[in-house]
């Protein structure tokens, strides 16, 4: 393990650049190139292997130097001065941080900067995740898929592996008739994600020679166990993962092809491997209804507690587009979305504390309240309201006993996710 302290943004920062090499990235994936990359705190940014110097930042050795903007927000990929740059919060981290790790998500982050610039369509609808209808024969469905797929990947035994694989197919076909269109939300997490996440694990094993059973193992782990609903999105990073490493078993030249064409990663598969329908009973037992129980009780915890605040109360009514959010810390609750991280309202306000928005018709991200708490009491201006780092809201004002309601109307405009400059 290549271990270091986190107090010293600098030298973690160019012991990841030693990292990167050119030579290294074909091996991870066709075409992939390096990225540049930056670490940064509430102050400060630490950029290395960048093209051009942004705006405002200094040179300190091979280190660029800036001040964190609004930007600035979780680990992910920004586009910076007209560079995608790969940005890690170092408050995020452990205090004792695997450089090899870590440097295998920075490289995860790098390889959506490649699908980004070759134009890939499979970035997932996030909207679709929550109108989801999950039922005990959908947990039992998907999680007999993984289990398919776990065995598949160490099964050395062509005719059984190939056998294995049929038998994943079938299930999975089995439970997108029950889900339907909404299906294509779980392939394209496989098909952005999961290849990135296979990425990661490449990146990971060549830095640290461990055996690739052992790695693969690793990620196995996290394949098999995360069936509950709050780690939906995160778990098809895995199932993605686990279908590319299928198709190494299949075809030396797959990553090439894949990435010229337009279709998600599982009907990639598909058309690669013969297999014979066959008919699915699904085994409905007290696990999956421990799922289903345990994710309902953990929303209404979550709403509990939203209310469990002394601070003013704000609730925003009218007409609202949630323009940029983090579907990852984001519940939904019977109509309503809570944010558990900042959102942005009409590509204009942005909202660090945590919200509640509710919707209608299924358009979860066209909101008609807006709710959350604020420390300070907002000041009332003409014909409005100012509040501390959002700004002025305009609209009809209402003192309630709790804090305050606004009564105003926005034009709609497009959805943006946080992290992503797609629409």
């Amino acid at each position: 393990m290549n271990i270091v302290e986190k107090n010293d943004r600098k030298e973690i920062i160019l012991k990841l650049n030693d990292k990167l090499s050119e030579s290294k990235f074909p091996h991870y994936w066709y075409g992939f190139k390096s990225f540049p990359m930056a670490l940064y705190n509430f102050d400060e940014v630490y950029l290395v292997n960048y093209k051009e110097l942004p705006e405002g930042y200094y040179v300190d050795g091979k280190v660029a130097i800036g001040k964190c903007t609004e930007k600035f927000a979780g680990n992910t990929i920004i586009n910076l001065g007209g560079q995608c740059i790969v940005i890690c919060n170092i408050d995020s981290l452990d205090e004792i941080i695997d450089l090899d790790k870590l440097y295998s998500k920075m490289v995860h982050e790098m390889f959506h900067g490649y699908q980004l610039e070759n134009g890939d369509k499979r970035f997932p609808n996030e909207e679709l995740y929550f109108t989801y209808k999950f039922t005990g024969e959908f947990l039992a469905l998907r999680i007999k898929e993984r289990e398919y797929l776990l065995k598949a990947v160490f099964e050395e035994d062509e005719n059984i592996r190939k056998e294995l694989i049929s038998d994943f197919i079938n299930t999975r076909e089995y439970r997108c008739k029950l889900v339907g269109a909404g299906i294509n939300y779980e392939y394209s997490i496989e098909s952005i994600e999961g290849t990135a996440t296979y990425v990661e694990y490449k990146a990971l094993q060549k830095e640290t020679s461990l055996p690739k059973k052992y790695i693969i193992a690793k990620y196995g782990e996290k394949l098999i166990q995360s069936n509950e609903l709050k780690d939906f999105r995160f778990s098809c990073y895995f199932s993605g993962m686990f279908i590319a490493l299928i198709m190494d078993s299949l075809s030396e030249c797959w990553q090439e092809e894949y990435s010229n064409s337009e279709v998600y990663l599982y009907n990639y598969l598909k058309e690669q491997i013969e297999w014979t329908p066959k008919e699915i009973v699904p085994q409905i037992n007290a696990y999956t209804s421990y799922i289903l129980r345990n994710y309902e009780d953990s929303c209404k915890k979550e709403l509990i507690s939203f209310y469990i605040n002394d601070g003013y109360n704000i609730i925003l009514q009218g007409k609202f587009s949630i323009t940029e959010f983090d579907p990852i810390n984001t519940v939904s609750l019977d109509g309503k979305l809570l944010h558990k991280s900042s959102i942005k309202l009409n590509n204009k306000y942005i909202i660090k504390e945590k919200t509640l928005t509710t919707y209608e018709n299924n358009n979860v991200l066209s909101a008609s309240s807006v709710e959350f708490f604020i420390k300070d009491e907002p000041l009332i201006t003409e014909g409005g309201i100012y509040i501390e780092d959002i700004g002025e809201l305009k609209g009809k004002v209402i003192r309630t006993s709790k804090g305050y309601i606004v009564v105003f109307k926005q034009p709609f405009v497009d959805i943006r996710v946080k992290g992503s400059d797609l629409k």
